[in-house]
């Protein structure tokens, strides 16, 4: 447990590196450290799931993003139910990148949401967005 815990990125060192992201944009060197990051993460994927879980309740919207962007890179199809929390997220911009992360992980969990996202393109959802 002792090499996990030294290689294992801590939840400090994920919201630094989310907010190195924010601040700097992406570059080859966020991108070299983010495949870093998900291999590390991969290596033990109840601890991302949980640190992913913990992440997508933070009260940035940026961080939640991140999270909605990333889990499907780091936990595959053991990100859904994260991705569908963050669907009914506060901020359109996580509900949007969540909603194109489960339809490209999961059509089938989509169906379900079908409904939901009716009611969300008939309400307006769409001129909520800052790109819409």
């Amino acid at each position: 447990m002792g090499v996990l815990a030294e290689t294992y990125p801590s939840l400090d060192n994920l919201l630094s590196f989310v907010r190195s992201l924010d601040a700097d944009g992406e570059t080859p060197e966020s991108e070299k450290r983010f495949n870093d990051l998900v291999r590390r993460l991969r290596s033990d994927s109840a601890l991302a799931k949980d640190r992913l879980q913990e992440l997508s309740a933070w009260p940035e919207s940026s961080v939640r993003a991140w999270v909605a962007a990333s889990a499907g890179a780091i936990i595959s199809g053991n990100g859904l139910p994260i991705l569908e929390t963050l669907m009914r997220d506060p901020d359109p911009t996580v509900q949007q990148i969540a909603l194109a992360r489960v339809f490209s992980l999961d059509r089938e969990s989509l169906r379900r949401h079908l409904p939901e996202l009716g009611r969300r393109l008939r309400s307006g959802y769409n001129r909520k967005s800052p790109s819409g």
